[in-house]
């Protein structure tokens, strides 16, 4: 929700932020351990493609879980460039 609540593309009312969270309940969230795996794969990740530790993780999530990662952040999209790793607008 932060990502959506911050983005600069989509400037989203409070009445589109309500909608969002309510759509949210309809997905089913994993937990995972930061492990030594994630760990270790998070600083490859954060240095190789000099991001934040906190977005890193989010792409090493997706490389461990072979998921595609949706978000507004675009400077990590452009900052990767992985095709795994998209922008939320294209979400279908």
């Amino acid at each position: 929700m932060s990502a959506v609540r911050y983005s600069k593309v989509n400037n989203f009312t409070l009445s589109e932020l309500k909608l969002i969270a309510e759509a949210l309940k309809n997905y089913t969230f994993i937990v995972h351990n930061f492990d030594a795996d994630l760990i270790q794969k998070t600083m490859d990740v954060a240095i190789k493609y000099n991001i934040s530790i906190y977005a890193a993780t989010y792409v090493a999530l997706a490389i461990n879980s072979n998921s595609k990662l949706y978000t507004a952040d675009e400077k990590l999209i452009t900052a990767t460039k992985l095709s795994f790793v998209r922008h939320i607008k294209d979400f279908k």
